[in-house]
């Protein structure tokens, strides 16, 4: 609002002339009175002059200091004030519906005026602090402001994202009635310039302070993280199994280039931009079916069986392209199968996990399966400070491990009694016995003909995978 401005005109005064009379007298006469005049005003005036030159002597004898000493008329230091402003803008989205989530554009951040400094005057030079470019200020109405350049440097303008969009501001929570070269500020005052998608519904909501007060280089640096975060979630999601060597390089590749790119973004579009085309690149590395393994053939007594346990993650290839049905199995790996059919993750990288057994790497992606396969009850060492973890497995021990991690798992198996016995029995270790015979009536493990068991014959995979498939199925 302009003020009026008060005019006066002033007007001429002209004022009256007195005369004086004209006196008439001698030139002589005239000297002698203009002596004696002037002799009388002398005489009356000599004191005062020998006391105005006494006085100055003793002043310039004793000169007095007075810069130490302030007079009433001295013109006192202007007060300071001191005000908080934020900023808070917006994407371009065109319709108040389309609205995702106000942004701070100006962290929050004090300001020192002297006192009487408006609205104005700290908008001005927040906004020139922030290297930012505003429009209309001068003439009392902010129509629009350019975002930061991390944010795009667009014109976020009056009805940018709608008919009732626009900018505002409030003081201390509350929106003056009045434009910013009149809203004079106090000490202490809290000024926040919004952006308000429908200033009808909105101005009572405070909608704005939904934009969390950070800096535009904070929310970037935040921004990269979340972005190097799905990029390592996506390459968590894969398994090497899936990939031939040469494309399991090129994934990690992939994920490599995409974090150098989200590192080197200098706005939140180039971090984007970034972490979308790693995923796209990493996502267009061709996968190996794993019904493809090349020594699986379709037909063959375990086909299903591999099929079901790699799908369902129990089981991963030897290769790429092999599962290796005929390799024999370790100790080491059957407890890992286990595990991962429980839901124990393999030890993770970087970390140790501590068992009782010497020979047991910390380190080791099946430290961890071993760990709680001991904790359950499920294996026992080979010694008392021995795990064996490379020793092939034997068939009897394979049935005894899943027998008692039947029971862990209260997966209800018949107990065996009544089943005719193997032919070679008595080849089959006491420990083992309940074991073999629960599975043998459960149909988890069938003998090898001529109703032998061979308890002591190494376990291959083909058959690891079979039993595995069907305890699953039983569960």
């Amino acid at each position: 609002m302009t003020q009026p401005h008060m005019q006066i005109n002033m007007k001429n005064i002209k004022g009256g002339c007195n005369r004086i009379p004209v006196m008439k007298c001698s030139v002589t006469d005239q000297f002698e009175r203009t002596e004696n005049m002037n002799r009388e005003r002398i005489n009356k005036k000599s004191p005062y002059v020998l006391l105005f030159i006494f006085l100055l002597c003793i002043a310039m004898a004793y000169p007095v200091d007075l810069s130490a000493h302030t007079g009433t008329a001295e013109t006192e230091a202007a007060e300071e004030i001191t005000v908080t402003f934020r900023l808070i803008g917006d994407t371009l989205h065109g319709t108040a519906d389309a609205h995702e989530k106000y942004v701070n554009w100006i962290k929050t951040a004090s300001y020192t005026f002297p006192e009487g400094a408006t609205v104005y005057d700290v908008f001005v030079q927040a906004i020139a602090d922030a290297g930012m470019t505003q429009f209309g200020a001068s003439n009392n109405y902010v129509s629009a402001i350019n975002a930061p350049a991390i944010f795009g440097g667009f014109r976020l303008a009056e009805f940018s994202n709608g008919t009732n969009s626009g900018w505002m501001y409030t003081v201390n929570g509350e929106h003056p009635p009045v434009g910013l070269k009149d809203c004079v500020v106090n000490d202490g005052d809290a000024i926040i310039w919004h952006y308000i998608d429908d200033y009808l519904v909105e101005q009572e909501l405070d909608t704005w302070l939904e934009a969390e007060d950070i800096s535009p280089e904070e929310a970037l640096t935040a921004a990269k993280t979340g972005a190097k975060d799905e990029l390592n979630a996506a390459l968590a999601d894969c398994d090497e199994v899936d990939y031939t060597a040469e494309n399991w390089t090129a994934l990690n590749q992939a994920k490599s280039l995409g974090d150098t790119a989200i590192d080197a973004a200098v706005s939140m579009t180039a971090v984007s931009d970034a972490k979308d085309a790693a995923l796209q690149a990493m996502a267009g590395i061709e996968q190996i079916e794993h019904d493809d393994f090349v020594d699986v053939e379709e037909g063959a007594w375990y086909y299903d069986d591999v099929e079901f346990v790699v799908q369902h993650g129990i089981f991963f290839g030897t290769s790429a392209q092999t599962f290796s049905p005929q390799e024999k199995v370790t100790r080491a790996q059957f407890v890992t199968i286990l595990g991962r059919y429980a839901g124990i993750e393999d030890t993770p990288a970087g970390t140790t996990v501590t068992t009782k057994f010497s020979d047991v790497n910390g380190n080791a992606y099946y430290a961890s399966h071993v760990a709680w396969a001991v904790e359950n009850h499920i294996v026992n060492g080979t010694s008392a400070a021995t795990f064996s973890p490379n020793d092939r497995i034997t068939r009897q021990d394979m049935a005894t491990m899943i027998y008692r991690f039947a029971a862990t798992k209260e997966i209800d198996l018949p107990d065996g009694e009544g089943e005719d016995s193997f032919s070679d029995d008595a080849l089959i270790a006491a420990y083992a016995k309940d074991a073999v015979y629960s599975m043998k009536s459960a149909g988890i493990i069938n003998g090898k003909g001529n109703n032998t068991f061979a308890p002591k014959e190494l376990a291959i995979r083909a058959e690891a995978a079979a039993i595995m498939h069907r305890l699953v199925e039983m569960a």
